[in-house]
């Protein structure tokens, strides 16, 4: 288990979440932007491409409204997750250590360096309202396909700073992931 070394630490610091691609994203939801006109955000539009979950793991925080912009252009993907999908290969983050976390201050600063560490849009912690001791720190993905074709991300977090994501068995997971989603 990645998460068994963590001792105390409630079960819901740590997550699983698969995330579905769209090339289309009319709805993007309250949580993308306080800009109800145009929620996709600057120099993107609704078939810039998206990520937004579809599973998560344990019962609660299930409802999200997350979405991640994940265009053909890798530059401009947003979050770990889009990241993973631009990118077409297994990646682990972890946000360096001693920067954040419980009893770290969160001030502008800080936030922009999380921002940068995980790849999201400057200000959109501040944006969302974020409650920063709530954000994970170690990230594991992977990109999903199905039949062939690119078709999502799974994206593993947590709030801990020192997971091992060594004990992860990429293939397996894939395989399982490839049947189960051969239906989809």
């Amino acid at each position: 288990d990645v998460f068994a070394a963590k001792g105390t630490e409630p079960t819901h610091h740590h997550r699983v979440t698969l995330f579905r691609h769209c090339k289309v994203k009319l709805r993007l939801g309250k949580a993308r932007s306080k800009n109800v006109a145009w929620p996709w955000g600057k120099k993107c539009n609704p078939w810039s491409g998206w990520l937004y979950p579809v599973r998560r793991s344990g019962h609660t925080s299930k409802n999200s409204e997350i979405v991640f912009l994940a265009p053909d252009d890798a530059d401009r993907a947003e979050g770990v997750a889009g990241r993973i999908w631009s990118q077409a290969k297994p990646q682990s983050l972890h946000v360096p250590k001693g920067s954040f976390g419980n009893g770290d201050t969160w001030d502008e600063q800080t936030k922009r360096n999380y921002e940068k560490a995980t790849h999201l849009p400057s200000g959109w912690l501040t944006q969302r309202g974020t409650d920063c001791h709530t954000l994970a720190l170690s990230f594991w993905g992977i990109p999903i396909e199905v039949k062939g074709q690119r078709w999502g991300v799974l994206l593993i977090d947590s709030r801990s700073k020192n997971v091992d994501f060594s004990k992860i068995n990429e293939k397996l997971i894939l395989s399982m992931l490839d049947k189960l989603l051969q239906k989809v």
